[in-house]
């Protein structure tokens, strides 16, 4: 089960950015943001639970920098500075 659960945040990191780079997916766009903000949360709470800092270190920010851009769309501002 942990292994799937891994692979789900990869895939919605991957998703983003096989979005971005092939079907022109703006990184300022909620969906490219959201399947950032979601699978790295996840891949961190996998690093947070085995132990693996620098892993985890990685995906928080990760995780912080898209959820800012999310919070950033909500409030009528671009996701970009």
């Amino acid at each position: 089960m942990g292994q799937i659960v891994q692979l789900v945040g990869a895939f919605l990191v991957l998703a983003g950015f096989i979005g971005n780079q092939r079907f022109g997916l703006s990184t300022g766009s909620p969906w490219y943001l959201l399947a950032n903000a979601l699978g790295s949360s996840i891949l961190a709470t996998v690093a947070a639970t085995s132990g693996n800092y620098g892993f985890l270190l990685l995906n928080v920010v990760w995780a912080v920098v898209a959820i800012v851009g999310l919070v950033r769309l909500a409030m009528g501002r671009p996701a970009t500075a």
